[in-house]
C-alpha cells in the first residue's frame, strides 16, 4: 500500500491505524448537518434568538470539517511512559 502525505502525518504507520470508515464518517457528517440546521431553525423561529442561527450553523460545519481533516487520536498500551509514583 502506497503511503501518501496524509498517512505520513499519522503517529503510527497507516497499515496499523484503525480509522473510522468513510461511509460511517459520511453518515455522521450528514446527521451533524441535519441536526445543526434543525437546531438553528428552532433557535431562529421558536426560541426567538435569531442571532444564534449562524453560530449554530457555523459550529455544525466546523465539526464536520474537523472530523474529515484531523486524524483520530489512538493510543496503544505501550505508547505511554510508566507513571511515576506520587511523592
Amino acid at each position: 500500500m502506497e503511503q501518501g502525505f496524509a498517512s505520513s502525518l499519522l503517529p503510527i504507520p497507516y497499515t496499523l491505524a484503525k480509522h473510522m470508515p468513510n461511509d460511517v464518517k459520511a453518515i455522521v457528517s450528514l446527521l451533524t448537518i441535519i441536526v445543526g440546521f434543525g437546531f438553528a431553525h428552532y433557535e431562529k423561529v421558536y426560541a426567538g434568538k435569531p442571532h444564534l442561527y449562524w453560530l449554530v450553523i457555523g459550529l455544525a460545519v466546523f465539526a464536520v470539517i474537523a472530523m474529515w481533516i484531523f486524524p483520530e487520536a489512538s493510543m496503544k498500551k505501550g505508547d505511554m511512559p510508566p507513571k511515576k509514583p506520587a511523592e
